[in-house]
């Protein structure tokens, strides 16, 4: 048991300064719910409470909201070298499996993020309302996500 005492002292304050919090990360990107014409630029892996995760990131082609950048995550199971450049599985009925396999059908294209490089797709955007439990999300903190790979431009 510490049985040390604590006393205040009029030149010294009781709490220790905080350093100022400052918002990291990309900024919320609001735009209308509505599909739009996107680049894929690049992915990422990532665990998030024990679940792997792909992000992949795409840039806007068209209209009013020309450059935005969005991400459409993917639940996947990351191999154990994920950090070190190793890859990642999925299931037989993911959104990955699905919405890859119809943008590239043509034998294991599929399987590499990176094939889409250079293609013009169409993704549906829709804004998140509402937080992982439901809970309502305030205007200022409401963000807009991709929400499916909808098809290649050209088809």
């Amino acid at each position: 048991m510490n049985n040390k005492k604590f006393s205040v002292q009029p030149d010294r304050p009781i709490y220790q300064e905080l350093p100022v919090c400052e918002i990291i990360g990309d900024e919320l990107i609001k735009i209308p719910s509505t599909d739009y014409e996107a680049m894929y630029e690049s992915y990422t892996l990532r665990d998030y409470m024990g679940s792997g995760k792909v992000d992949m990131k795409f840039r806007l082609i068209e209209g009013d909201h020309f450059g935005k950048e969005l991400l459409r995550h993917f639940n996947v199971v990351l191999h154990k070298d994920w950090k070190t450049g190793g890859g990642f599985n999925v299931q037989a009925r993911s959104d990955y499996l699905r919405e890859m396999k119809h943008l590239l059908p043509e034998g294991d294209l599929w399987a590499n993020p990176e094939n889409l490089l250079g293609k013009s797709i169409i993704v549906k955007v829709e804004l998140v309302k509402h937080d992982r439990r439901r809970t309502q999300l305030d205007d200022s903190s409401q963000y807009s996500v991709i929400r499916q790979l909808v098809r290649l431009k050209n088809e």
